[in-house]
């Protein structure tokens, strides 16, 4: 049994529906949604995609924003994130 929150759950249905790629942050929702067979994104991602298309100039930046609002992200993906994209 797939269990998500509501918000992750009509996020996902409207994937499935229009093919599209999913942005989703939670684990779970991410593993229900890879599950599902779909194409999956996460905040990170978009942020190296962006910095890829000089959309931004700092992933780092972009992670330090949300840090200080609250958001949680595993310290270690920062590292191997900021690793992959020379900022550190």
């Amino acid at each position: 049994m797939l269990v998500v929150d509501d918000g992750e759950a009509e996020a996902i249905a409207l994937a499935l529906h229009s093919g599209a790629r999913i942005l989703i942050d939670e684990r779970r929702g991410r593993n229900t949604a890879r599950k599902l067979g779909l194409e999956i994104r996460g905040t990170i991602g978009l942020f190296v995609e962006a910095k890829k298309k000089s959309i931004i100039k700092s992933v780092k930046e972009c992670i330090d924003g949300l840090l200080e609002v609250g958001y949680y992200v595993d310290g270690e993906l920062i590292e191997e994130v900021l690793r992959k994209v020379d900022e550190i």
